[in-house]
């Protein structure tokens, strides 16, 4: 067993809201995009993400004058 899979969830979950959170302070970082590729690391860490709504409730949206 990989010692990141003896992490508790609690923790994985603050390391994935630093890495998800957009930057304040560039409003055209997308931090859900790293949410998707995090989805794909493994089984354990999928089943964390889905779990925890919290980690998907921003809202990024791009708006062009096309």
């Amino acid at each position: 067993l990989a010692p990141i899979h003896k992490l508790p969830h609690e923790l994985l979950v603050a390391v994935f809201q630093h890495c998800i959170r957009p930057d304040p302070n560039n409003p055209a970082s997308l931090g859900l995009d790293v949410g998707w590729k995090l989805l794909r690391v493994c089984r354990s860490w999928r089943s964390v993400l889905e779990g925890t709504p919290a980690l998907w409730t921003n809202l990024a949206l791009s708006l062009d004058n096309r």
